[in-house]
């Protein structure tokens, strides 16, 4: 009876696993449910089985070191919290434990991929699962509609849902941001991070002539064209360390994976190389999403979608709760509180601050250092090396075994420096289920990759010696003098021990490697991590933060946000040029004095010194004259609930003194639009033209006052009932075939130039 109940849990805990595989690139409740059935089938063996107690064995290293750290973080929230009764609705709900239950699908997994008779089902079911995410990505790349959306409402578009992001156009073909069935770009971009260095290194290693290695070439090839324009750049990183680490390690050597082509074929392949590299360039140049997401990764004076005050903000959490964290469920209302640090300081940050998503940190490590500890840090970075630690142990072949499949979890870690991927239950649980194929898989075939394993095998192997050395063989105790006979089984145990040290010493002299390896693989990306932040995190908000700027032409967005001036720091060029401005803007010179004072001193020469020259342009008179709508100011003051402004809207339109192909009159149209935040509402803004002024503009300073358009309500709570001042404005008067120089734009603390607002 107990053999038939062992039977039937090992076969469903298989086929319910495989089902898993199947169902989390369409829907995450229903892989929740596989995923449930999995754990609750797979488990009882580990008590009822014999053979799957041993397998425990294996995982619960680094499984315990994950569950460790939601440990931490049920002790660190019940450390912070004031109020034990609503205690567990928030931790369950709000917290990064809420969905810890998905860790136990790890040891699950890995105790149905350690049966070699589940490695051939597993592999299947894992290629019909990457199948099926990329066949969805392809779908979403020309679909306007989000296909999860679409699906839940029985096939329909319903009215006020979100579409899809629009990337660029392939001749008449419209293309948007591939997610598949997920909710958001990230999350598909992290399920393709697991399949696809595993697809690529099985493809590489397949008998080159069949017509399986066509069908996965298509297969990886479709695969990094959606990676491509799914513009995760996170996982790009990933990806790209996996597949060097390989590398290193000689996986894609040609010597161990001879490739023989004919000169046809050679020739066919070059056609299609040049094809490659000629579309990506076409649709690097028709995309303007993809454009800036290359473009943003080597500017430093962007907020990176908000990461830039994401991780400003939490650095002073870690530095005061370093030891503790601030518990599950706590950093959004730890965050805010030191948002609103920075808002008090600098109030046009206050809408920029309010849509930055604090769900998290935007950073695996980061985000369990700050809300668990540091002990909490150090659990995660070992149970990285674990990971690590095995992948330098062994050598992968896909024709052994499935883990080579599974080896995308290796791509999240350098990926995560960026993103949360393990706060994501969307990525979460495949993740845990691709750690127990990526363990289990290989240790099931050979348990002599396994460290520990090796050096018990080295002590078999010296206890084995008795069998072989003639010194310890029965015919030894044929002597008849006894003191002889001691002095040969002295002489053979003294034999023995130097055998079984030299062996051991000979295996640690020749894996000491793989623990440097291991530390160098994390190090080494976490340092890279904060060469690239640390530059942009010494920059103060302002230097930061861009105005939005929306044009039909992407050139005239780039040539305004350039020409948007942040900072007074050129107030002695002005003063010179222009003594109304002078006037205009004393009350506020000994604030911008302490803003000046926190940037650096050569840097406010430079930007005096960019103000004062003629700059000209790169745009055409056509273009420069065309519409462009800027960022304004909100119709309410902090702190919340709002204050009603009463001060005039006012901005200031310079143009240089030098200045030789300038407009002469500007039309500039007050736009109200909402405040909300579109990207947690999934709403786009309303907006609505309020009036139209005409001016004249000539060199110097030209102060623009907006007289009406104020709002006298007092809302309960912002965003409801406060809207933006935007300005759209259009000049004229530029000559043309000649070279154009834009005027520059400046809007004070909150669009106050004109008339200068007191706290």
């Amino acid at each position: 009876m107990k053999e038939r109940l062992v039977d039937g849990l090992k076969t469903a805990s298989l086929f319910s696993l495989g089902l898993f595989f199947l169902s989390f690139p369409q829907s995450v409740s229903v892989s929740q449910i596989f995923g449930g059935f999995t754990i609750a089938t797979a488990f009882p063996l580990f008590i009822l089985d014999p053979e799957s107690k041993k397998t425990w064995k294996r995982i619960q290293n680094p499984f315990l070191f994950f569950f460790g750290i939601y440990i931490l973080l049920f002790l660190s929230s019940l450390f912070h919290t004031e109020n034990h009764s609503p205690f567990f609705k928030k931790f369950l709900k709000q917290s990064e434990s809420g969905d810890f239950w998905m860790l136990f699908l790890f040891p699950a997994s890995f105790l149905v991929a350690s049966r070699e008779k589940n490695q051939t089902i597993l592999k299947r079911f894992l290629f019909a699962s990457a199948f099926i995410l990329i066949l969805l990505g392809c779908i979403s790349l020309f679909s306007e509609v989000r296909i999860g959306k679409f699906v839940a409402n029985g096939f329909k578009y319903a009215p006020g849902d979100r579409l899809q992001h629009f990337s660029g156009t392939i001749g008449p073909i419209n293309l948007y941001l591939p997610i598949g069935m997920m909710n958001t770009h990230l999350t598909f971009g992290g399920l393709l991070g697991l399949f696809l260095p595993g697809l690529f290194v099985d493809w590489f290693q397949s008998a080159k002539k069949s017509f399986v290695f066509l069908l996965k070439t298509l297969l990886v090839l479709a695969g990094f064209i959606i990676l491509f324009f799914n513009q995760s750049r996170s996982i790009w990183l990933g990806i790209f360390a996996v597949l060097f680490l390989l590398l290193l390690k000689g996986t894609f050597s040609i010597r161990k994976n001879p490739i023989y082509v004919s000169i046809k074929a050679k020739i066919l392949a070059g056609i299609l190389l040049v094809g490659l590299l000629s579309s990506a360039g076409y649709l690097f140049k028709n995309s303007w999403l993809i454009q800036r997401s290359i473009s943003q990764i080597f500017e430093v004076h962007n907020t990176e979608n908000q990461r830039y005050y994401i991780y400003k903000n939490t650095l002073p959490l870690i530095r005061e709760h370093w030891l503790t964290g601030i518990g599950g469920g706590n950093y959004r209302e730890f965050h805010w509180k030191e948002s609103s640090k920075m808002i008090e300081k600098e109030e046009q940050l206050w809408y920029e601050l309010y849509i930055t998503p604090r769900g998290h940190a935007h950073n695996d490590l980061l985000h369990f250092l700050v809300t668990g500890g540091i002990s909490a840090g150090i659990l995660l970075i070992l149970f990285w090396g674990k990971l690590f630690g095995f992948f330098f142990q062994n050598d992968f072949n896909s024709s052994r075994g499935i883990p080579i499949l599974a080896i995308g979890i290796l791509s999240l870690f350098p990926a995560g420096l960026f993103q949360c991927y393990l706060l994501d239950d969307e990525v979460v649980l495949p993740f845990f289920a691709f750690c127990g194929i990526f363990l289990g898989g290989r240790l099931s075939s050979d348990p002599r990759n396994n460290s520990i394993a090796k050096t018990n095998f080295v002590f078999e192997t010296g206890k084995n010696l008795r069998l072989e050395n003639p010194y310890i063989s029965s015919n030894v105790y044929k002597f008849p003098d006894i003191n002889s006979k001691l002095k040969k089984i002295s002489f053979s145990n003294f034999l023995l021990c130097f055998d079984t040290f030299k062996n051991v010493f000979l295996h640690f002299q020749k894996n000491y490697k793989f623990p440097l390896k291991t530390s160098g693989t994390i190090v080494v990306p976490i340092l890279l991590y904060w060469l690239f932040w640390i530059p942009r995190l010494n920059l103060e908000p302002l230097e930061v933060y861009n105005r939005r700027v929306r044009a039909s032409d992407p050139a005239l967005v780039k040539e305004v946000q350039k020409n948007i001036l942040k900072f007074e720091s050129y107030k002695n060029v002005t003063d010179t040029n222009s003594n109304e401005f002078s006037d205009v803007t004393s009350d506020s010179k000994n604030k911008s004095a302490d803003i000046t004072s926190n940037s650096k001193s050569n840097e406010s020469a430079d930007t005096a010194s960019n103000f004062s020259q003629s700059i000209p342009s790169a745009l055409t008179a056509a273009q420069a004259s065309l519409p462009f709508q800027v960022e304004g100011c909100l119709t309410h003051h902090y702190p919340n609930p709002p204050r009603p402004r009463k001060t005039p809207f006012s901005f200031t339109i310079y143009i240089s003194e030098n200045s030789k192909n300038l407009p002469d009159s500007a039309k500039i149209t007050i736009v109200s639009r909402d405040s909300f935040d579109q990207d947690q509402l999934y709403w786009a803004h309303g907006e609505t033209d309020l009036g139209t002024i005409q001016v004249d503009l000539q060199k110097g300073t030209n102060p623009i006052l907006i007289p009406n358009f104020l709002l006298e309500t007092t809302p309960k709570e912002f965003p409801e009932g406060v809207f933006f001042r935007d300005f759209r404005i259009s000049y004229s008067g530029f000559q043309e075939n000649e070279k154009i120089e834009l005027p520059k734009l400046y809007f004070g603390k909150i669009c106050d130039t004109a008339i200068r607002l007191t706290r």
